[in-house]
C-alpha cells in the first residue's frame, strides 16, 4: 500500500538519525574517557558517588539504548496504527459488479463501403449515411454481363464504461426493405442479401485485429433454366434485432458496425435462349444501437 511504504521509509530515516546521534555520543564519551584517563588525572578522580568516566560512558550507552528502544517501540506502534488504518481504508473500498447501458443514435461517427465487381453493371450503388443511419444498395445487371457484391455500414467507436471491463453486448435494431428480380433465359441469375453486426478490436498500435460478426440472411435465390420472360420477383420488409457479445481487454480499441451486404450477378440480355437479368434493391435504417457492459467498479 502506498501510504504504508512512505511511512516505512520515514521510520527508517528517523531510526538512522537516532543511531547516528548515539554513535556521536559514544565517540564524545570515549574522547572524554581518553582525556580523563591520563596518569596526571588518576589521583584527581571524583568519588564513586559522583561518577567515574567509565560509569559516565556506561550510563550514556544505557540512556542511548533506552532511547532507541523507546523510539523503536513508539514507531512500531505508529507504524502498526498506520497499517491498521491502511487496512481499514482498503476494507472501505467496495468491489461493485457493474451493469452499464449505452445508447447511440444518429449522427453516427463512421460510415464505410466495401465490395468487388466484374463487368459493367447498369447500376451499382452501395451508399451509407452516418447522419441519418440509412443504407441504400442498388445492384442492377440487365443489359451487360456483370455482378459482384457490395457492403455498406454505419458505426461508432466504443469506449469501455467500467474500471475493470469484462464483456460488452452490442445490440442493433435494423429496419429493412428489399425487392429483387431474376430472369433466367438459359443462363443463371443470382441475388442475395443479409444484415449484420460487426465488431472489431485492435491494440493501441492498430495491430492484432480481432473481429466477430453476427449476421441475419434476408434471402438467397438463384434462377436457372428458361422462363420465357417471366422473372422471379420477391419483396419484403421487416425489422431484425441483432446481438453480438464481445470480450473486453485493457488497452484495446473497439468499433461496432451495422451493415447490409448484397450480391447480384447475371449474364445480361443476349437473346431469348441465352441471357439473364438480375436486379437487387435494399433500403435499411439504423435508428439506434444499445450496448450493455458487464464489469467491475471500485468505490471508496
Amino acid at each position: 500500500m502506498g501510504s504504508g511504504t512512505a511511512f516505512s521509509v520515514e521510520v527508517e530515516d528517523q531510526l538512522e538519525a537516532s543511531m547516528h546521534r548515539v554513535i556521536e555520543e559514544r565517540q564524545t564519551r570515549r574522547a572524554a574517557l581518553r582525556t580523563r584517563n591520563k596518569p596526571a588525572d588518576v589521583a584527581a578522580r571524583p568519588s564513586p558517588g559522583v561518577g567515574t568516566p567509565m560509569e559516565d560512558v556506561q550510563s550514556a550507552l544505557a540512556r542511548g539504548q533506552a532511547a532507541m528502544e523507546a523510539f523503536t517501540s513508539e514507531n512500531r506502534a505508529r507504524y502498526g496504527r498506520e497499517v491498521s488504518l491502511s487496512a481499514a481504508r482498503a476494507a472501505d473500498l467496495r468491489i461493485v459488479p457493474a451493469d452499464v447501458y449505452g445508447f447511440y443514435s444518429p449522427p453516427y461517427e463512421m460510415q464505410n463501403t466495401n465490395g468487388d465487381t466484374f463487368g459493367t453493371a447498369d447500376q451499382w450503388e452501395n451508399v451509407p449515411d452516418k447522419n441519418s443511419g440509412a443504407i441504400t444498395i442498388a445492384q442492377h445487371c440487365v443489359t451487360h454481363s456483370s455482378g459482384g457484391w457490395g457492403w455498406a455500414g454505419v458505426g461508432f467507436w466504443y469506449v469501455p464504461r467500467t474500471q475493470i471491463p469484462g464483456m460488452v453486448e452490442f445490440r442493433a435494431l435494423i429496419h429493412w426493405q428489399y425487392a429483387y428480380a431474376l430472369d433466367a433465359e438459359g443462363l443463371d441469375a443470382h441475388s442475395a442479401a443479409e444484415v449484420g453486426l460487426d465488431v472489431f478490436s485492435w491494440d493501441m498500435n492498430g495491430e492484432d485485429m480481432k473481429t466477430q460478426t453476427v449476421r441475419s440472411p434476408l434471402w438467397d435465390y438463384r434462377e436457372t433454366g428458361v422462363h420465357f420472360g417471366s422473372p422471379h420477383r420477391d419483396s419484403n420488409d421487416g425489422t431484425t434485432n441483432l446481438v453480438n457479445p464481445f470480450s473486453l481487454e485493457p488497452g484495446r480499441r473497439y468499433a461496432c458496425w451495422a451493415y447490409v451486404l448484397a450480391s447480384t450477378d447475371a449474364s445480361g440480355s443476349q437473346g431469348v435462349f441465352a441471357g439473364s437479368e438480375g436486379t437487387t434493391d435494399v433500403w435499411a435504417q439504423m435508428p439506434f444501437f444499445v450496448t450493455e457492459e458487464w464489469g467491475i467498479n471500485i468505490q471508496a
